[in-house]
């Protein structure tokens, strides 16, 4: 017989839990086109992340966590603005109503229950 050289089995960890739907973590984000060929618009945030801009432009991504709504820059000289502000490099958590400005087109967002 050959002898095991194997570590002592510990139970198995348990699987990790699948996240539940977003639409059953609080309200569903929507952002509305307010200015630019595509005004009215509304854009329904129901993806872990909804991209926006241009490539090679300005973009930028707006993503679901479990606290809210986060814009963060991705590509482009300037960064986006939301209520009149550069939001920097860093993820900017969204508000209710907040002015998002990116490629000189103006989005509002607000959340839907």
């Amino acid at each position: 017989a050959v002898a095991s050289t194997l570590a002592p089995t510990r139970p198995a960890a348990a699987p990790a839990q699948a996240a539940p739907a977003m639409q059953a973590s609080g309200p569903m984000g929507v952002v509305k086109v307010m200015t630019g060929a595509n005004a009215g618009r509304e854009l329904l945030l129901n993806k872990p992340a909804t991209t926006l801009g241009r490539a090679g432009t300005q973009v930028a991504v707006i993503s679901k966590r479990q606290q809210g709504y986060v814009l963060v820059h991705v590509e482009g000289e300037r960064t986006p603005l939301v209520n009149g502000r550069d939001i920097g490099a860093l993820a900017h958590t969204l508000n209710d109503e907040d002015m998002i400005e990116l490629m000189g087109i103006k989005m509002v967002f607000f959340l839907r229950d």
